[in-house]
């Protein structure tokens, strides 16, 4: 959604003054920090902070950094040496010492905590020639003394002093894993993929702690693999938070630790000071239990989400609901699907719709454009509203056929407003009161006050309210018509939009027109009336079919005989060709030659070929060999598929090539021929689990159209055909119907379009079926063709395992 980026930079735009001064306080408050705890001056600290961007820290980051650098032993000098350490959360820091304690390093100065990525990438007897690590001390074993659980068979006697210390530290990390969590290496690999960074330098103690205690809050040791942060965690965190704050909000930890992994990360500080927040904005216990995951967020993410959600009146009409925490952890979502909303002018934003995980709902809903609210909603806000719990509020509220239809901030305006002259009580009564404009209240009370018949004092506040209700409802015949506040629509926007309609119908009618008509035209009036039609003999003396003993290939030839054109026939078996031959020569009395080729033999096949034909007159080439699959199959699965993709590519592909650059010479000197490229309609439509087969034929379709593009001009005809299913051997189709014709119905509908089409099915059923395919949506297209090949391939499978049995 484009323009959720624009309005998240509008927002930004709007906030940048103040984003200003937030940073400018920020600085301020860094460059004090560092004056205090460092000896600086002003100008030394300013310098500091902007030299290293340490403005954008926290406050509270930086205190605890420079507390833990104290706690290590690093003076204020060796700090200033190396400021960059600055950077560095105290977690960091720790965790980096104690990976080098845990290898044996010895000269730990400030200089190793600064160059800790870079140490890394050394090899151990390289670190030992720069001092760090005592020569006696074996890196490896010191690092495997670190796990408890020490696993058994657990040596170092693989590594050596030119192993990288990183790497040996990795390896040991993810063999004590395998072990530990009792999985394979290659869950190992993949996990290690995820979580590499936070695992690869971890301190082993911290390692074996981390795991100890998810195992002890009952996550399973495969659980860990899911959650991996679990491992990279301070251990501290969870014991501390356990030993001091076993319940908080009324929620037992441990429990909630379990519901919401990620909650073993948060810091004890941190769990206060957001509980804090919720209480300073009036959140019950009750409602912090059921979204707990709010405190993964920091403190200045809730403190800035709660102050906008107060800016924005359709969240802010939301702060009393339950769900209130959701809004909070997923406020960004929210904020998107609000602005989306805005835009489609929907007015109703429920709890539901702003928060609800699942994308699909919200989206069914705004293509449906309900704009309607959840009436939890709407009773949560009038029993805060009206200080009452009273079941009469909802009650009374259903009573009015639009009280769902409503926008809550409109409510809420509307009771606020009453309220100045009515009691709550009054307004519970007459609870549907609040649905309608505050405007169109008052011109009622207003009227009611003009009744001089009326007896002023003898009016009850629930009487009034109800007497406003029926003067409003009153012109609009009480249909409950009068809570809309009907917000004129401009001229020119609704001239636009009845122009739009017509040019959308207008565009729909006319391709609708020309597909009847240009249908009409190449299957029927063109090829009936013979416009366009291919003079066979005029095109040359022969044709040469290839492929041509069975199906649509022997089909052609018989046809092109019947034109009075000889033919060459060429196929795999002479003596399917022989008997081929004496038949067209006895029934059609024309002269036929016959070469008997594999065509998955290699190139010295197409040097004799062109040898025997390069002295004939080719008027026709029909290319119609081909090569499929026994039956439809997954990539992956088919049988001696090294062999068969290959032959299909031989085939299906380079016999199309070949047997054109033989032909087409002679066709070009002479300014006239035709050639008829058998693809199929599997090039046009999708062919799962026929994907080799489909994509050879989407070579040929392609091939054809541009061939035809370049000679076109030379008075060369190049057809691409894109039969459907047809009654044939290759097919496993054995009687013909309307959609699967036999091979000589076929021919003689695809011929006549010869001349008329340069791309077509042949026959109009399957134009129409293309057609159909095409224009479903490719979802339902795509299931609708993945059922019927997967039970084609069940049907195969079944036959063939009874075959093997019966053999």
């Amino acid at each position: 959604m484009h323009f959720n980026k624009l309005f998240t930079f509008l927002k930004c735009f709007k906030c940048g003054h103040s984003n200003s001064k937030r940073f400018n306080s920020n600085l301020t408050e860094t460059t004090n920090v560092l004056m205090k705890r460092l000896d600086l001056t002003k100008d030394k600290s300013q310098k500091l902070v902007e030299k290293y961007k340490l403005q954008s820290t926290e406050i509270d980051t930086l205190k605890e950094t420079l507390s833990a650098l104290e706690l290590l032993g690093y003076s204020k000098e060796d700090v200033l040496e190396y400021p960059l350490v600055l950077k560095k959360t105290k977690r960091k820091l720790q965790e980096e010492y104690l990976v080098f304690q845990e290898a044996g390093f010895c000269n730990l100065t400030i200089s190793a905590i600064a160059n800790f990525r870079k140490l890394l990438k050394k090899k151990i007897s390289t670190l030992k020639v720069m001092k760090f690590i005592p020569p006696h001390i074996n890196v490896p074993e010191n690092l495997i003394m670190h796990l408890q659980p020490k696993p058994v068979d657990f040596s170092a006697g693989d590594f050596t002093e030119e192993d990288v210390f990183g790497q040996i530290h990795a390896l040991i990390v993810k063999r004590y894993l395998e072990w530990r969590l009792d999985v394979t290496s290659d869950e190992i690999e993949t996990f290690f993929r995820i979580y590499s960074l936070q695992l690869k330098y971890k301190s082993l103690q911290r390692l074996c702690e981390n795991i100890e205690i998810a195992l002890d809050l009952g996550f399973t040791p495969k659980k860990l693999l899911s959650f991996g942060y679990l491992l990279s965690n301070d251990p501290n965190n969870p014991k501390e938070v356990l030993q001091k704050i076993p319940d908080l909000a009324g929620a037992d930890m441990r429990v909630m630790f379990r519901r919401y992994p990620k909650l073993v990360t948060v810091p004890i500080g941190q769990f206060k000071k957001i509980y804090k927040i919720l209480k300073e904005e009036d959140i019950p216990d009750s409602t912090i239990q059921k979204q707990m995951n709010v405190f993964t967020l920091s403190p200045h993410t809730i403190k800035a989400r709660f102050a906008e959600i107060k800016e924005i009146p359709e969240m802010n009409v939301l702060r009393h609901s339950p769900r209130i925490l959701r809004l909070i952890v997923h406020h960004n979502r929210a904020k998107s699907r609000l602005s989306f909303m805005h835009q489609l002018q929907l007015k109703c934003a429920s709890m539901c719709l702003l928060e609800h995980d699942n994308e699909h709902y919200f989206n069914y809903h705004v293509r449906n454009t309900k704009d309607t609210n959840v009436l939890n909603d709407i009773i949560t806000l009038l029993k805060h509203l009206l200080n009452s719990d009273a079941p009469d509020i909802e009650y009374n509220l259903k009573k009015h056929p639009y009280h769902l239809q409503v926008p809550l901030v409109n409510i809420e305006k509307t009771c606020k407003h009453i309220q100045r002259s009515f009691s709550n009580n009054a307004i519970i009564r007459v609870a549907p009161i609040v649905l309608y404009p505050s405007e169109k209240i008052e011109d009622a009370l207003t009227q009611i006050k003009s009744m001089t018949d009326l007896p002023q004092t003898r009016l009850t506040e629930a009487k009034k309210l109800n007497l406003a209700l029926y003067l409003i409802e009153k012109d609009h015949h009480f249909t409950g018509d009068g809570v809309w506040e009907k917000p004129q629509v401009p001229k020119s926007r609704m001239l636009s939009d009845t122009f739009l309609s017509y040019v959308c119908i207008t565009i729909v009618l006319f391709q609708l027109s020309r597909f009847v008509l240009v249908g009409l035209y190449n299957h029927f009036f063109a090829t009936r009336l013979g416009i366009k039609f291919v003079d066979f003999k005029y095109l040359g003396k022969w044709a040469v079919v290839t492929g041509c003993t069975d199906g649509i290939g022997k089909a052609f030839a018989e046809k092109l005989a019947e034109e009075g054109m000889s033919v060459y026939l060429i196929s795999r078996s002479q003596d399917k060709l022989d008997d081929l031959a004496k038949s067209i020569n006895s029934k059609y009395k024309v002269d036929t030659k016959t070469l008997a080729i594999d065509f998955t033999q290699g190139d010295e096949i197409y040097n004799l070929m062109e040898k025997n034909i390069a002295e004939l007159e080719v008027g026709v080439l029909v290319n119609n060999v081909g090569l499929s699959y026994s039956h439809p199959e997954y990539f992956l699965n088919v049988e001696d598929k090294d062999v068969l993709f290959k032959d299909i590519i031989r085939i299906n592909c380079c016999a199309v090539v070949n047997m054109c650059k033989i032909a087409l010479p002679g066709m070009v000197e002479r300014k006239r021929g035709a050639i008829i490229n058998i693809s199929s309609l599997a090039a046009n439509i999708p062919q799962p689990l026929l994907t080799v087969y489909s994509a050879s034929k989407a070579f040929v379709d392609k091939f054809s159209l541009d061939l035809a593009l370049e000679y076109e001009s030379r008075g060369i005809t190049i057809q691409s055909l894109l039969p459907g299913y047809v009654a044939t051997k290759m097919s496993k189709i054995r009687g013909e119907s309307l959609m699967a014709p036999s091979p000589k119905t076929y021919v003689n509908n695809a011929i006549r379009s010869l001349g008329v089409q340069g791309r077509t099915t042949g026959y109009f059923p399957h134009t129409v079926m293309s057609y159909l395919m095409n224009a479903i949506t490719p979802q339902i297209g795509n299931m609708i063709v993945m059922n019927t090949l997967l039970n084609i391939r069940k049907r195969a499978l079944k036959q063939k395992n009874k075959a093997k049995a019966a053999y």
